[in-house]
């Protein structure tokens, strides 16, 4: 059986994500759209720690830095869950250290509240993003 070429992979992953209920509705076409709380696809994928559907959806179009409910980036969502693999992925993807979400914590700081030093050293370590 042959693999899925990546639209259909992207196709696949957006119907699952339209079926989450904070998405229904939202009709999700490309890796950028947005559900009306402002959370796009990639914040479900770093909420799961999915590090292949993080990488297609920013191959495809998905923000690192796209600013969703209270604040929070795709990084702060994968920080929330401990998903500490996929904050890694989304850094070296380009995800920025310094934004701060609605309750004005930078990915930095939820590292150090989640008491995960390891990921506060590779945090620190990237600093400059």
């Amino acid at each position: 059986m042959k693999s899925q070429t990546p639209k259909k992979r992207l196709k696949r992953l957006l119907y699952e994500i339209n079926r989450l209920p904070d998405f229904v509705g939202s009709k999700l076409k490309t890796g950028h759209d947005s559900n009306l709380l402002g959370n796009t696809p990639l914040h479900a994928a770093a909420i799961w720690g999915d590090l292949d559907a993080i990488a297609l959806l920013i191959e495809n179009g998905g923000d690192p830095n796209a600013v969703g409910e209270y604040g929070f980036t795709p990084l702060h969502q994968a920080l929330a869950q401990g998903n500490i693999d996929a904050a890694l992925f989304l850094i070296e993807k380009g995800a920025s250290l310094k934004l701060e979400n609605g309750f004005g914590k930078t990915a930095f700081q939820m590292a150090e509240d989640r008491g995960a030093e390891c990921l506060k050293r590779v945090l620190m370590a990237g600093s400059g993003k």
